[in-house]
């Protein structure tokens, strides 16, 4: 069987998603089709989704570089169906060079006075840090507007001003900026940058720019969590494209993308997830919600080098475990009062010591727990329904190297004595969490690749890294690709995440939008 469409999707991911959500509104027929039976990818996975919504960074005229999520949601319909919530807290964090429990709060000049408060020593360092975050947050935000070519040049002096602090930081990373500010004062590194489960574990490596947009956001307060958790934010996208005429159909894996005997895209072809005939798609156009290596294997074998050298020497971003406890008592009544709590274990000294975490999970526990991230989902009403757990879940850095030759038993067993490591931990910081555990669940890198389809484990795309182009050339993240028709509309093509793969999406659509539905050449 052949059905024909203007826009074929491949992988029901939030990006796929957006994009098919958007072209449907603007009046191209599209059918999504997801492996599995459930859609979301990756942003279901986890319990919390976190979107830049909210209030402007500091100086700043707009979201920190969150507007074009904000207006696509906006332009699908779905951004007033969405409740969000504002943390009063980034995070809070406790243990290692941090000692006892630290909040550290929503607003730049609260953030300041926090950390001064706690680690006087570091108040000078920490203020310039802050600062060159709010500055790298607004010069993002500036180039990211979009601007007609006789505007640019009437505003090219004072653009150049407001773009320095991104030019002139675009090859630093984390560990440069702390260590030039901060250095011997390690308890004010982790006080400002305990969450790198969200971003990556190497410091040394993590661009400076990617990192100080995003937590300027968190502190600023224009980051917002979506009440309910991200399952409701995939429920509005698929439910918007039906109501649009799309189609979005589970439990069908794409088999293989066709091509045109010139090498341009003509469709796709998909089957049941467990086997049987495959029936065809055909249309000009196919968004690919998928890591390119993923979409290079659907495509025909002449078609994959080119393809492929598009995003050679691009690294895979982390992988994290996941540990999901059911409880049957309210988290805050246990002392979990905080939406992101960071446990830093004694061993950790150091913010660079986050390297170190995730080999720890290639053997049974033993006296070292990693870093764990406490996310409380009750915070934002995830999972807390009539009858319902409270849920709280806890990630960590892993590799799926760790879990690559065990055998099922093996495999198994290490996992168990991992959640019950976790376990014994979580009771130890938040005495009764144990006795309140009515479910658990714990889920490895491998265990991420295999459900999610993602090399590696990699949960947020490529790897924020310091880009090896100019400032000039900008940051190499696009939805194009080498094959005519076939775009990206995946965490790959954005900044990572949850709101970079919306973005993508976004992307994506606009690039559909200003061809026609025609494949570019």
């Amino acid at each position: 069987m052949i059905d024909r469409v203007d826009i074929a999707v491949a992988g029901s991911g939030v990006g796929g998603l957006m994009a098919a959500a958007l072209l449907a509104r603007r009046g191209f027929s599209v059918t999504v089709v997801e492996r599995s039976d459930t859609f979301g990818g990756a942003a279901a996975a986890h319990s919390r989704a976190e979107l830049p919504l909210g209030r402007p960074a500091p100086g700043a005229t707009g979201s920190a570089g969150g507007e074009p999520v904000a207006r696509y949601l906006a332009e699908a319909g779905i951004l007033q169906s969405l409740r969000t919530l504002a943390p009063d807290a980034v995070y809070e964090v406790r243990g290692g060079p941090v000692g006892t429990p630290f909040r550290l709060p929503v607003g730049f000049d609260a953030a300041r006075a926090a950390i001064a408060d706690r680690f006087p020593e570091a108040a000078r360092g920490t203020g310039r840090v802050l600062d060159d975050m709010a500055r790298i947050a607004r010069a993002t935000e500036t180039a990211a507007k979009p601007r007609g070519r006789l505007g640019s040049l009437a505003h090219a002096p004072g653009m150049a001003r407001s773009l320095w602090p991104l030019v002139s930081g675009w090859d630093r990373t984390l560990a440069d900026v702390l260590e030039r500010s901060l250095a011997g004062q390690e308890g004010a590194k982790l006080a400002l940058a305990a969450n790198l489960p969200r971003f990556d574990d190497r410091a040394h490596e993590l661009w400076w720019p990617a990192f100080a947009t995003v937590q300027a956001g968190r502190l600023a307060g224009t980051i917002v969590q979506i009440a309910g958790g991200p399952r409701v934010l995939v429920d509005c996208l698929v439910e918007t494209i039906r109501a649009n005429g799309g189609t979005v159909i589970g439990g069908r894996a794409v088999r293989e993308i066709l091509l045109t005997d010139d090498g341009a895209v003509r469709g796709l072809s998909h089957a049941a997830s467990d086997g049987g005939p495959s029936d065809e798609i055909a249309a000009p156009v196919v968004l690919a919600n998928a890591a390119p290596t993923v979409v290079a294997g659907l495509l025909p074998n002449d078609a994959r080098p080119g393809f492929v050298d598009a995003f050679r020497g691009r690294a895979l971003s982390i992988s994290l475990f996941a540990a999901h406890f059911g409880l049957s008592r309210s988290p805050s009544e246990l002392g979990v009062t905080a939406a992101s709590s960071i446990l830093v274990p004694d061993w950790i000294e150091r913010l660079s010591s986050n390297a170190d975490c995730a080999a720890l999970l290639a053997d049974r526990p033993g006296s070292s727990v990693p870093l764990l991230e406490v996310f409380n989902a009750s915070s934002v009403g995830a999972g807390n329904g009539a009858g319902t757990p409270h849920v709280v879940t806890v990630t960590g850095f892993d590799r799926v190297a760790n879990w690559q030759d065990l055998s099922p038993s093996e495999s198994e067993d290490r996992s168990a004595a991992w959640i019950q490591a976790i376990e014994a931990e979580l009771n130890w910081q938040y005495p009764g969490f144990a006795e309140a555990i009515s479910s658990r669940m714990f889920a490895t890198a491998a265990t991420h690749a295999r459900a999610l389809n993602a090399p590696g484990g990699a949960l947020y795309g490529f790897a924020p890294m310091p880009p090896g182009t100019p400032v000039w050339k900008g940051y190499p993240r696009s939805a194009d690709t080498p094959v005519p028709g076939l775009l990206l509309a995946s965490a790959y093509a954005g900044a990572g995440g949850v709101a970079g793969a919306l973005a993508a999406g976004g992307m994506a659509a606009d690039r559909i939008t200003r061809t026609g539905g025609k494949p570019a050449r």
